[in-house]
């Protein structure tokens, strides 16, 4: 479970500095 929460973690800090950079 804890694996998941990683990765799922990994994936929205992608995403918020995709928009960040986006802005």
């Amino acid at each position: 479970m804890k694996l998941y929460f990683n990765l799922f973690a990994f994936f929205i800090r992608n995403l918020l500095r995709f928009q960040f950079l986006k802005i």
